[in-house]
């Protein structure tokens, strides 16, 4: 498998082999935990690297 240079986290997770999985923001630019439910249990996913942008922080207790 060759793995390509993207963007710095999906291409982290490229340049481990993996297939990044993109998740949805809410308004507040926020990861959307609704929509990463749902894309781990389509995808299959079974691991996450959270990214922290922008001095917008995820809620960890969520």
């Amino acid at each position: 498998m060759q793995c390509l240079h993207a963007a710095p986290v999906p291409g982290a997770i490229n340049n481990a082999c993996g297939v990044p999985v993109l998740v949805e923001t809410t308004e507040d630019l926020t990861i959307d935990l609704a929509d990463l439910a749902a894309k781990a249990e389509e995808s299959g996913a079974k691991f996450l690297l959270l990214s922290h942008m922008r001095g917008h922080l995820v809620d960890m207790d969520a």
